[in-house]
């Protein structure tokens, strides 16, 4: 059993999730270090077939139908060490070692780093959800390739070091919260984590010169907040369904180097046919 976990959290966006996994496997280079779960939940038939799919397809990969969301949360990290955060409309577009991220935070000189974002780097100076040009702060050079930098003097997406998008952090430092936290859904927990981003006294925030990962907004599946969501390319949930269950399924190839200028960015899809064997 693997110390570390990968927890993608999913609702009623099969064909998005299977992006999302796709570009995981290409880009994790050491994926046999992980265990990967999705926590999902659905709303209908069609939907729960997709994700029978998926898990059909995806053999290594552990799918939980969502009963009680923290109760289910902290089921998954029993006797884990580290957790790479992920929601489905991310995609990963270029290489990352999760052995490097672990032995990086392990060292005493990042005991002040509160985890690692696969999203965050010198092209992200575009803040998505605020509409704003946001300030890259200075990294200081670090392990592995990544960087350092102190998020607390940072601005918009960098000021905001706990998020469930593509952040890697220790266990030991979240377990406490995620464990005494009221929370029901996705959206709670990384609103409950980011107002209590102060109390660990942990400043820094490491990530890559380039960020390896992204979300792509193309649309909404949650009322709980209301998050700027895509307007030019703006795929419905039941067109991407009704797409996914014609076995048609995103492209990926063409989002390997992609190089977002934000955490977040409206990127088009492209479908492919299924080929069937």
């Amino acid at each position: 059993m693997n110390k570390t976990i990968v927890i993608i959290f999913s609702k009623n966006r099969a064909m998005q999730l299977d992006c999302c996994l796709k570009t995981l496997y290409k880009q994790c280079q050491d994926i046999d270090k992980i265990d990967i779960s999705v926590l999902y939940t659905t709303t209908s038939e069609k939907h729960q077939k997709s994700y029978d799919i998926l898990e059909q397809t995806y053999l290594d990969v552990n799918f939980i139908k969502e009963n009680n969301f923290k109760e289910d949360l902290l089921v998954l990290i029993q006797d884990k060490n580290h957790i790479l955060f992920v929601v489905d409309d991310t995609i990963f577009v270029d290489e990352f070692y999760i052995a490097d991220m672990v032995d990086t935070l392990t060292y005493n000189h990042n005991e002040y780093a509160l985890g690692v974002s696969l999203r965050l780097g010198l092209n992200t100076t575009y803040c998505y959800p605020l509409n704003k040009v946001q300030k890259i702060p200075e990294l200081i050079n670090g392990w592995y390739g990544l960087k350092k930098f102190d998020w607390i003097k940072a601005e918009y997406d960098f000021n905001y070091p706990l998020e469930l998008s593509s952040s890697f952090y220790r266990l030991k430092d979240l377990g406490s919260l995620l464990k005494t936290l009221h929370y029901s859904n996705p959206n709670e927990l990384e609103y409950l984590l980011s107002i209590n981003s102060r109390i660990f006294n942990k400043n820094y925030l490491l990530c890559y010169e380039n960020s390896v990962a992204f979300s792509n907004p193309v649309n909404k599946v949650q009322n709980v907040n209301n998050n700027r969501v895509a307007t030019e390319h703006n795929y419905s949930i039941e067109y991407l369904l009704s797409m996914f269950l014609d076995e048609f399924r995103i492209e990926t190839t063409n989002f390997e180097d992609f190089m977002p200028h934000g955490c977040h960015e409206e990127t088009e899809f492209l479908f492919v046919k299924e080929k069937n064997d």
